[in-house]
C-alpha cells in the first residue's frame, strides 16, 4: 500500500515540474512579445533625434523582425546596425545615417531621399527602386551589391556628382 502512495505522489511531483515549465515557456514567449511590441511602438512614435530608436532596431533585427515600410524619415540613426535587415518600402528621407550598417539588407523600394550616408556601409544590399536622390553618401561603402537597379543609380550617383561639381566651380 505504501509504495501506490508513494507511486502517486512521484506522479503528482513530476506533473507539477511540466507544469511548472510549460508556464515559464509561455511567460517568456509573453515577455518576448512584450518587448517586441514596445520596440515598434518606439520606432513609431515621432520623436526629435535617436529617442532609443536605435536600441529598438537593432534588437527587432536580431529577433528577424521584418521592419518593412518602418518610417524613420528625419530620425537621427548613427552608427545604427541593421545587417540584413528586411527594409523593404522603408523611409528614411532627410535622415541622418551617418557610419550605418546596412550590410546584407534588403532595400527595396526605399527612400533615402536627403540622407546623410556618411561612411555608411552597403556591401552585399539589395537595392531594386531604391531612393538615393540629394543624399550624401560621402565615404559610402557599395562593394558587391545585389539586385542593383543599376540605371536609377547611376542616374542619381551622376546627379550627385554634378552638383558637387558645380557646388564647387569644376
Amino acid at each position: 500500500m505504501k509504495n501506490w502512495k508513494l507511486y502517486i505522489w512521484r506522479v503528482l511531483e513530476g506533473i507539477a515540474i511540466i507544469a511548472a515549465i510549460v508556464g515559464l515557456v509561455l511567460q517568456y514567449q509573453s515577455l518576448q512579445e512584450q518587448q517586441i511590441l514596445g520596440a515598434w511602438q518606439l520606432i513609431t512614435t515621432k520623436a526629435s533625434g535617436n529617442s532609443g530608436k536605435i536600441q529598438a532596431l537593432e534588437f527587432l533585427n536580431s529577433k528577424g523582425v521584418p521592419l518593412v515600410g518602418v518610417d524613420l524619415s528625419k530620425a537621427y540613426l548613427w552608427s545604427v546596425n541593421l545587417n540584413g535587415a528586411n527594409l523593404r518600402g522603408a523611409n528614411f528621407t532627410g535622415a541622418a545615417l551617418i557610419r550605418a550598417n546596412f550590410e546584407g539588407a534588403v532595400l527595396k523600394n526605399t527612400k533615402f531621399k536627403g540622407a546623410v550616408l556618411f561612411q555608411s556601409h552597403f556591401e552585399y544590399a539589395f537595392f531594386t527602386k531604391a531612393n538615393f536622390s540629394h543624399t550624401d553618401l560621402e565615404g559610402a561603402h557599395f562593394d558587391n551589391l545585389l539586385d542593383l537597379n543599376a540605371e536609377m543609380f547611376v542616374c542619381e550617383m551622376f546627379l550627385f556628382f554634378k552638383k558637387f561639381y558645380e557646388a564647387v566651380g569644376i
